[in-house]
């Protein structure tokens, strides 16, 4: 498993963005392109939703002003007596009628006088915009619901006799400004819930990410590919079989080094063993032991195919659960072959010890001899080990032309003699190429 060590990883791959601030410009797009159109559709049918209320409030009033018996008995009384003022008792009605502040009420006779005018709201340019409505409709008998939805935010209506002869005109409507602002605060107020629907997709995106992070302990996608890269190359290139199994059994991981040793084993499918059961490979091995019991397995020697191989076993734990086991090998013959090796490389620096204690040993003769002006005993000690030695190594180098091998002999004459062995080479030892 990999674990976050204290010191960062040390990992650049240019000016790229990190996992948090991919994921964060990630998810913004993703939520100003969701919210963003749905906004503008939604911000659109409010409005359309907005002028149509007014349209249909404009007519609904109208509709009942027109049909109202008392301004239609109000407007014969005026057609039959213009002298009877009754356009005071009329306004006070569209008032009872007509409760809001927002709308606006004319009503004209069929002559096209203005007969009330109710515009508690100051609607600007009411009256100018209700007569030219009156001028534009009065050559008509009636209009339809459809063209009369139709006129911006007013409306206008025809007052009928009983012989459905008009009599009488009547024009409602609002000014612009009211559905101005009611489309501007519904805009503002969809706007708003589009910003905070941002901010929560943002701070969703930085938990996420957060979380992600957390989860891969810290490290950027980049580094990851990057490390697993560099421990392909590390398990590839050690000359142990390595073979990684999860708490289920199952193999997760096989090195070359493995396959290539399983295959020289004689075993079949080396190539695919990712995925199957590791007790079909390792058959010999006590994986319940490791991977259930936690138990350790060192330098086990373990026959599998016609090989047999040291095995090391180390089970994987996190939190104190065993979450897997690592196991490598290699060839016991290879293993003692090694071991040979050492030994011989001991014996190679026995034999140095052995002729730098020898050479020690006449050394401190040599000055004892000084000390004691012996000079006649020192020249003849001298002239014999100068001898000695230059017969045998002249002896030695002679037979055998390997520099290496020849320091060798020459070092097991030195502690044979300190062992007070008698070694001796025979004249057919020879070796007359290197090795």
């Amino acid at each position: 498993m990999w674990r976050k060590s204290k010191e960062k990883y040390n990992y650049k791959s240019g000016k790229t963005l990190s996992l948090l601030q991919k994921i964060v410009v990630l998810i913004t797009l993703v939520v100003c392109i969701a919210l963003l159109p749905t906004s503008l559709f939604t911000t659109q049918k409010v409005a359309r939703v907005i002028y149509d209320r007014v349209s249909i409030n404009a007519v609904s009033i109208n509709n009942i002003l027109c049909n109202s018996p008392e301004i239609r008995e109000s407007l014969e009384k005026q057609n039959k007596r213009p002298e009877d003022s009754v356009d005071s008792f009329m306004a006070a009605f569209v008032n009872d009628v007509d409760h809001s502040d927002e709308a606006g009420v004319a009503i004209y006779d069929k002559n096209r006088h203005l007969r009330v005018l109710y515009n508690p709201g100051k609607l600007p340019d009411f009256e100018h915009s209700a007569r030219n409505l009156v001028d534009k409709y009065a050559g008509r008998n009636n209009i339809s619901y459809k063209e009369n939805y139709s006129i911006p935010n007013k409306a206008i209506g025809f007052v009928k006799d009983d012989n459905k002869k008009t009599i009488g005109y009547v024009v409602t409507g609002y000014s612009d400004e009211i559905v101005n602002n009611s489309t501007i605060d519904a805009v503002l107020f969809l706007l708003s819930m589009t910003l905070l629907g941002l901010i929560v997709g943002i701070w969703g995106a930085i938990y996420l990410a957060q979380r992600i992070k957390r989860v891969l302990f810290g490290y950027e996608p980049e580094e990851i590919a990057r490390m697993l890269q560099e421990r392909d190359v590390i398990l590839n290139s050690v000359r142990e079989g390595i073979i990684n199994i999860n708490s289920n059994g199952c193999i997760t991981l096989v090195n070359s080094e493995a396959q290539l040793l399983l295959k020289q084993a004689g075993i079949e499918g080396v190539n695919e063993l990712f995925g199957k059961s590791a007790k079909d490979v390792l058959k010999r091995v006590p994986l319940d032991d490791i991977i259930k019991e936690g138990k350790t397995l060192v330098d086990a020697s373990v026959k599998m195919g016609n090989t047999v191989f040291i095995i090391t076993a180390v089970p994987l734990l996190e939190d104190k659960n065993i979450i897997g086991a690592v196991i490598t090998f290699r060839k016991k013959s290879v293993v003692e072959e090694m071991a040979n090796q050492l030994t011989g490389f001991k014996n190679y620096a026995t034999a140095l010890r052995a002729q730098t204690h020898e050479f020690m040993n006449k050394m401190h003769v040599i000055m004892g001899l000084i000390d004691m002006k012996a000079y006649d005993e020192l020249k003849n000690f001298t002239q014999e080990i100068a001898y000695n030695r230059q017969s045998e190594v002249s002896y030695v180098v002679t037979r055998l032309k390997d520099i290496t091998l020849s320091g060798f002999i020459l070092g097991k004459i030195s502690r044979s003699r300190e062992l007070d062995i008698d070694f001796s080479l025979t004249e057919e030892s020879e070796l007359h190429s290197e090795l």
